[in-house]
C-alpha cells in the first residue's frame, strides 16, 4: 500500500510527462482502485484540469465522452487505441486529443506497438509495485525499459528519481550473446516502502528492502547485450498478470478450490489483448447443487476476496489434470476446453 506522499510524487510524474494545465480535460478511464489510477486523478486535480470519470468499460459511452467533454487527454490499453485508430476516431469524437497514455499491463508489450496520429506516453504497471511513464519515441517500442534512475520531465537538480530499477540475478551464455535474467529491484520516491520514498508513517510495516533501499517487484525480467541500459520483462508461469494486477496463481488454484459448490477447481488463463491474462476457472461442480458464476462471484466478495481474483467464466470439466508432484496441468485443461 502507497502512502500519500508517494502517491502525490507519483501524480507529480504524471503532470509533468503528460504536461497537464489548466486548459487540459483529462478523461479518467479506469476506476480508482490501482496505483496509477488514482495518482492519475490526483495529478489533474493537481494541475487544475477539468476531469470526466469513465465507468469502465462500454466503447461507445467512452467516445461519446470523448466527444462531448472536448478531451485532451486520456489513458486506455493499446487495444481500445488500435481500436480508435481504424475506426477512425481520432479525427472525429476524439479530435481533441493532443496526447494519449498506452497503458500496458506488465510483461504484455508487442513488438508492433500501436501508433496513433498523436503523441503517445506509454504506461507499464509493474505489478502494482511500480510505474514507468515516458513519451515514446519514434524508433523505440514499449518492450524495453529503462535501467538506472528515471526522472519526471523537467526535474530540476539534485531531485531524487522517481524510480530506479536495476537487475539481480544470474548471466547465462546463448551461443554468442550473454542475458542477465532475474528479479527487478526498485526503488525511488513513488515505490512503496523503499528507502527513498520517506514513508509518511514509519513502522506500517512496508515492504522488505535491502541496504540500499531496493525491494523486490516481484517481476521477472532479462538484459542481453544487444540492448545495454534496458530490460524486458519476462513471464512467470506460476503467475497472472491480469489488468495490471500479477496474481500467484496457486492463490487462486486455493480460492476456487475451498467454494463449497465445488467437489475441485482451478485458475487457467486465455491471452487478452486488454487485459493481459483473462481469468477463467475449470472446476467440477456437485452434482446436487446448481452452477451459477454470480452466485460464485457473490461468494467470493463475501470472503472479502479482490474483484480482480474472480474468474469471468466457469467452464465445467470431468477432473483437473495432475502432475505427480500434486501441481495442475493448466495447458492440458486450455486443450480441453
Amino acid at each position: 500500500r502507497r502512502t500519500p506522499r508517494e502517491l502525490k510524487a507519483l501524480g507529480a510524474v504524471f503532470i509533468a510527462e503528460l504536461g497537464l494545465g489548466p486548459r487540459d480535460t483529462m478523461l479518467s478511464a479506469y476506476p480508482l482502485t490501482t496505483a496509477a489510477a488514482i495518482a492519475q486523478f490526483w495529478a489533474g486535480l493537481r494541475a487544475g484540469c477539468g476531469i470526466a470519470l469513465h465507468h469502465p468499460f462500454d466503447f461507445a459511452a467512452f467516445l461519446d465522452q470523448l466527444r462531448d467533454t472536448g478531451a485532451t487527454c486520456t489513458c486506455v490499453p493499446a487495444a481500445v487505441i488500435d481500436a480508435m485508430d481504424r475506426r477512425g476516431d481520432f479525427g472525429g469524437p476524439a479530435a481533441r486529443l493532443s496526447r494519449i497514455g498506452c497503458v500496458w499491463p506488465t510483461p504484455h508489450a508487442p513488438a508492433s506497438p500501436c501508433e496513433p496520429p498523436l503523441p503517445v506516453f506509454d504506461i507499464h504497471s509493474l505489478g502494482e509495485m511500480a510505474v514507468i511513464l515516458r513519451q515514446r519515441e519514434p524508433a523505440a517500442g514499449p518492450a524495453l525499459l529503462p535501467l538506472g534512475k528515471l526522472y519526471a520531465r523537467g526535474a530540476g537538480e539534485g531531485t531524487a528519481p522517481y524510480l530506479e530499477t536495476r537487475v539481480r540475478g544470474s548471466v547465462r551464455n546463448g551461443g554468442a550473446q550473454k542475458t542477465l535474467r532475474g528479479e527487478l529491484l526498485i526503488r525511488g520516491t513513488t515505490v512503496p516502502g523503499s528507502a527513498q520514498s520517506e514513508p509518511d508513517h514509519p513502522g506500517e510495516g512496508p515492504p522488505a528492502h535491502d541496504a540500499h533501499g531496493y525491494i523486490d517487484s516481484g517481476v521477472h525480467c532479462s538484459v542481453d547485450e544487444t540492448h545495454p541500459g534496458l530490460f524486458a520483462c519476462e513471464r512467470d508461469a506460476e503467475i497472472i498478470y491480469h489488468g495490471g494486477a500479477a496474481i500467484p496463481v496457486r492463490e487462486l488454484d486455493r480460492i476456487y478450490a475451498d467454494y463449497p459448490g465445488f467437489l475441485d477447481a482451478a485458475a487457467f488463463t486465455i491471452d487478452d489483448p486488454v487485459m493481459g491474462d483473462r481469468i477463467f476457472a475449470a472446476v467440477i461442480p456437485r452434482p446436487e447443487l446448481s452452477l451459477s458464476l454470480d452466485t460464485f462471484r457473490r461468494y467470493l466478495s463475501d470472503k472479502g476476496i479482490a474483484p480482480f481474483k474472480a474468474p469471468d467464466r466457469l467452464v465445467v470439466v470431468r477432473d483437473i489434470p495432475r502432475r505427480a508432484d500434486g501441481s495442475i496441468e493448466r495447458a492440458s485443461i486450455l486443450n480441453r476446453v
